[in-house]
């Protein structure tokens, strides 16, 4: 599985496109850490991006070798997309990783909402 890490790496490449409609302003903040409060949805949304952009970067890594150039630009594009149709920007993307990262609950809250997506097959409607 590739990492949150990896794939916050992934992601940043491609901060030169529009946000749509979630964006980081929109992520509220703990009085008492300053670390973003994160609703259910944010969560789910955040799980499920993360899952597609991992699905994405597996692809391209699997190509074969000519193909990679081609794949890497079409990677770009699906990448925007996925953040798009889950409403975030890169910058709340980035965010929500940072904080999966430092918090193990919510990392496992994102494993298993991204293990739920797979095996059930979760699409924009649930």
């Amino acid at each position: 599985m590739v990492s949150v890490r990896q794939s916050l790496a992934v992601v940043a490449l491609f901060t030169a496109f529009a946000a749509p409609a979630v964006q980081a302003s929109d992520l509220g903040t703990s009085a008492k850490t300053g670390a973003p409060t994160l609703t259910a949805q944010q969560i789910r949304d955040y799980a499920l991006a993360l899952g597609e952009i991992q699905t994405i970067r597996k692809a391209v890594a699997d190509a074969p070798a000519d193909q990679r150039p081609l794949m890497a630009a079409q990677a770009k594009t699906a990448i925007a997309a996925a953040l798009e149709r889950r409403g975030m920007d890169v910058i709340s993307f980035n965010t929500i990783s940072a904080e999966v990262e430092r918090e193990h609950g919510l990392r496992s809250q994102v494993r298993q909402i991204m293990m739920q997506g797979v095996m059930g097959g979760m699409t924009d409607s649930q």
